[in-house]
């Protein structure tokens, strides 16, 4: 949440504007939830469900994963998580003319393989947007390095029927 200073004179409205590109600074903030609950018995062991919502974008997403373990040799999980995900964007016209809220959807589904005793991630997924219209591919994989170092790979497609790869690497530590 970004709390904007309220200005108390003229002068500090003016310094304020100056400092901001000629704009007022504005409030905002972002809400999001996340839970985690029971699976379906035998057909998946974990839901989760999640949803964020921010005003200043004017967007909101609410996405479901549907998660099943199974052990192999030893200590080994394979893991196959099932993710759908929608998103809305809206844009309100300008202020003080006329005109319609436009609204965009996307949808995205994946599902994602992990053999943890190797630390491997496979993902094939695909989205669809309003304003792209079709199914747009995509293949990754991710593997884990080390104490929370990971690397990802990917390609897919883009609305222009061109390929988009990516790598990234990312640490992420919790305590």
């Amino acid at each position: 949440m970004t709390v904007a200073h309220e200005p108390t004179t003229s002068l500090d409205l003016l310094a304020e504007k100056a400092a901001n590109g000629g704009n007022v600074p504005q409030s905002s903030g972002v809400a999001w939830a996340a839970g985690t609950g029971p699976g379906l018995g035998s057909i998946w062991d974990k839901t989760v469900v999640d949803a964020r919502f921010d005003p200043g974008e004017q967007s909101s997403k609410i996405g479901a994963s549907l998660i099943k373990s199974m052990p192999l040799q030893s200590d080994d999980l394979l893991a196959l998580q099932i993710e759908c995900d929608l998103i809305q964007k809206g844009q309100m016209p300008l202020l003080g003319m006329l005109g319609q809220v436009t609204r965009n959807y996307a949808t995205h589904h994946s599902a994602k393989v992990t053999i943890t005793g190797i630390g491997t991630s496979l993902v094939v997924g695909q989205s669809m947007s309003t304003t792209d219209d079709k199914w747009l591919r995509r293949f990754g994989a991710e593997q884990t390095l080390f104490n929370g170092v990971t690397i990802s790979s990917a390609i897919g497609q883009t609305a222009q029927g061109m390929a988009n790869m990516s790598l990234t690497a990312n640490f992420r530590k919790s305590w």
